[in-house]
């Protein structure tokens, strides 16, 4: 029952009630009532930043509780605020991934809802402008660096050589993918020359803008221990790989590493210390690839993507991960810090590669192959 005010308890409340019958007869109704308030007090718990707020309705539309007012006075009905054009939305149980947009006066907003186990819908709202602040300001920023780069492609066009078109294209490109939004971008090594310093400038410009975007992306795709990305942003990751292989413009390298004896840290100084050891393989990883996609895909599992910089760097940074490792042990406190990790890698050759998970294959038994050198060289007993 939606909520009702019981006039003999002066209580503001909602019931779930059935009734009970015996060969057919109604002989009584079960029921059970709510303080409207308990779900109230849930609600005031979400945050509250600016223009946001949470309220609930009916699916008529009729208000039950908005933060500023209560006992049921119905302010206003989705009719009342533009919602006609979203009515086959609305009536769903949840907006899903859509926004819906409204006109509240002047102000224009958005809302997203889901529906609770008693029939009543949970809104959460905002202003427009407030929610895509952040992508319009990334946007500008996008814009102004753009321009400044064409304006730098011009005056470095007069002074280069025919030996340099193909580094210019392809800086060309990833300029356009840069205004596309695109900032995993792929780029020629960096030399001391002019053109070194275009290379280093877009480095710079896309390491920023990551940094702008992050946030937007960190609560859908970053792992919650680790910090890195997590198992969905890695199939879109994967996806859109696939996409330049069969469009012949892939250039990547995957590592796949593998924390050595996590069952044996958990057994014998509990997952907590187990959680502590992913955390640390998860740091080294990051430490020797800084600027490349790290995705946790399992409990103790992480996949390094390399494209761009560090990508024509790869056999050098390879080389530096057993090294990270060591530096790890000789500062270690506790025997479960000094992790061993086992890692391979494997670069795709568009000349025998037609899928990505060809070159993750390669690149997965390398690892076992490691796994099995160091299984009893570096980690030994943990007693």
């Amino acid at each position: 029952m939606e909520p009702y005010q019981n006039k003999n308890l002066d209580v503001y409340m909602f019931s779930y009630v059935i009734p009970v019958f015996k060969s057919g007869t109604l002989i009584g109704i079960v029921g059970m009532d709510v303080d409207f308030k308990i779900l109230v007090e849930s609600i005031d718990r979400l945050t509250r930043e600016h223009s946001r707020f949470a309220y609930l309705k009916s699916a008529d539309g009729s208000v039950h509780y908005h933060p500023d007012f209560f006992e049921g006075k119905n302010v206003h009905g989705d009719d009342s605020l533009s919602f006609i054009s979203n009515k086959e939305l609305l009536d769903k149980k949840n907006s899903g991934h859509k926004i819906i947009r409204y006109k509240e006066g002047r102000t224009t907003r958005v809302m997203a809802f889901d529906t609770l186990r008693n029939g009543m819908k949970l809104v959460l709202t905002d202003k427009s402008s407030d929610v895509y602040a952040e992508r319009v300001s990334a946007v500008i920023i996008i814009l102004l660096l753009t321009a400044l780069l064409e304006l730098v492609f011009i005056a470095a066009t007069i002074r280069i050589t025919s030996q340099i078109t193909h580094p210019l294209e392809l800086l060309t490109v990833a300029a356009k993918k840069i205004t596309n939004g695109q900032l995993d971008i792929n780029l020629p090594a960096e030399t001391n020359d002019e053109i070194g310093v275009l290379i280093r400038a877009f480095n710079t410009t896309a390491a920023h803008l990551r940094k702008y975007t992050s946030n937007m992306e960190t609560l859908a795709y970053q792992d919650a221990m680790t910090k890195v990305k997590n198992p969905a942003s890695y199939k879109l990751t994967t996806e859109n790989l696939e996409k330049q292989i069969k469009d012949g413009i892939a250039r990547f390298a995957i590592v796949m590493c593998d924390l050595n004896r996590l069952k044996q840290i958990n057994d014998t100084y509990g997952h907590k210390a187990g959680d502590m050891a992913i955390k640390i393989a998860s740091e080294i990883i990051c430490r020797t690839f800084p600027y490349s996609s790290v995705f946790r895909i399992g409990g103790d599992e992480f996949v390094v993507i390399l494209q761009g910089i560090e990508y024509e760097n790869r056999d050098a940074l390879f080389m530096d991960f057993d090294k990270h490792v060591e530096e790890n042990k000789k500062k270690a406190v506790e025997k479960y810090e000094a992790v061993t990790i086992a890692r391979g890698m494997s670069v795709f050759d568009a000349a025998s590669d037609s899928s990505y998970q060809q070159v993750f294959e390669r690149a997965d038994a390398e690892m076992y192959k490691n796994k099995k050198q160091c299984h009893n060289r570096d980690f030994g007993e943990l007693s």
